[in-house]
């Protein structure tokens, strides 16, 4: 249990560690070519429910969840947030966090019946916390060299995180895959205008299909 906890924390507040690389310095050096115009502006809410269905109409998306899912209210969820900061802090300097958190909406963290599995859902402003819009692969590039730093500042034993490109339902995600106290860890992430849609799952190989079924019902709308 210890080690879900541990890594169910460190799963959230990774979604917003572009910040703490200040301007996205790890990702590749390349100038934003597109003006202020023809940038697509997306105003990011928060999803509903109708019973374990989530829809937000302002990412375009839609999934299920497992049935018996237990859903962390809003003041649970900034309990996470409040831990996972005070990891960051360790591994970064404490201006790296700040208006990190207020850039980032973290929406969704459910937890499977048999606790075997979270599933986090989040949306991050790249373009205030990176600097410019990036793009779902560059995305995951800072991210992963992230990962490796912060855990290891946590003493967490994590393997070498794997970087791969999924379609759900037509949608482009990176996809990054990380075992982590012999659990598996994944980020899907999908670019949405300036804003990076994170879905983020810790899970042990028992929930393997548990998590493909919410996988599967990924739907864009």
């Amino acid at each position: 249990m210890k080690k879900r906890i541990v890594a169910c924390t460190l799963a959230l507040v990774m979604a917003f560690s572009i910040t703490a690389c200040g301007n996205d310095k790890n990702a590749d050096k390349k100038e934003n070519t597109r003006s202020e115009e023809q940038e697509e502006k997306v105003t990011a809410e928060r999803g509903t429910f109708e019973g374990n269905v989530y829809t937000n109409k302002s990412m375009g998306i839609q999934v299920t969840f497992p049935e018996g899912c237990t859903m962390y209210s809003d003041e649970e969820i900034q309990q996470v947030v409040g831990k996972g900061s005070d990891i960051m802090e360790e591994a970064y300097d404490s201006k790296a966090i700040e208006g990190g958190i207020s850039e980032t909406i973290y929406d969704v963290i459910a937890v499977t019946a048999d606790q075997t599995a979270n599933i986090q859902i989040i949306m991050e402003n790249t373009k205030n916390t990176a600097g410019r819009a990036l793009t779902s692969a560059e995305y995951a590039k800072v991210m992963t060299n992230n990962l490796k730093k912060a855990y290891e500042s946590a003493g967490v034993d994590a393997g070498d995180a794997e970087i791969t490109e999924e379609t759900l339902d037509g949608l482009e995600f990176s996809k990054i895959s990380i075992s982590v106290n012999g659990m598996i860890q994944e980020y899907y992430a999908h670019q949405v205008g300036q804003y990076m849609l994170v879905f983020t799952i810790t899970y042990a190989d028992t929930a393997a299909d548990a998590v493909q079924q919410f996988l599967d019902s990924v739907t864009a709308i």
